[in-house]
């Protein structure tokens, strides 16, 4: 049993939402391992998953009509041109011949797309593709890597 107070104290022990996610965490774990027969599926799964966020009208509308909705249409596009493309430039570049135009929003640059034809804007968060465009993120990192192992290695010769 889990509760906010000592054993046999009236005063209440705060913890914050990361301890109690790991202690819930560490309890799975524990309840897996001595009762795997009683309780055989994981509840917390230990990695963040990407899920597509679709709005109930959407769904109505796919149910409805048996056609992808223009939102899925975009993210299946984007999906092909995240794996043609080596950099963010040439992503940029392969999206433009499809009608659509790469952006960053905000402090924190969260990746997004802009329709030319309707100027709406997706999220790569709200897709399911916040995941993909890290390699280009990574890409980025290796090649300044070695653009500064190069220059270390010319002040050294």
């Amino acid at each position: 049993m889990i509760s906010s107070n000592a054993i046999g104290s009236k005063l209440r022990t705060r913890i914050s939402k990361n301890q109690f996610d790991s202690i819930k965490r560490e309890l799975e774990t524990y309840k897996l391992e001595k009762f795997s027969d009683h309780f055989p599926e994981k509840i917390f799964d230990t990695e963040q998953k990407s899920v597509q966020k679709t709005k109930h009208r959407e769904y109505k509308l796919k149910q409805r009509t048996g056609n992808e909705s223009r939102k899925d249409t975009i993210k299946n596009i984007i999906e092909s041109c995240i794996l043609h493309s080596n950099t963010e430039a040439d992503f940029a570049k392969i999206l433009k011949t499809q009608g659509l135009e790469f952006y960053r929003r905000g402090k924190s640059q969260t990746p997004g797309v802009i329709d030319i034809s309707s100027g709406k804007r997706y999220r790569l968060k709200t897709l399911g593709l916040d995941k993909l465009i890290l390699k280009f993120d990574r890409a980025e990192e290796l090649e300044k890597l070695k653009i500064r192992q190069n220059s270390v290695k010319r002040d050294l010769i």
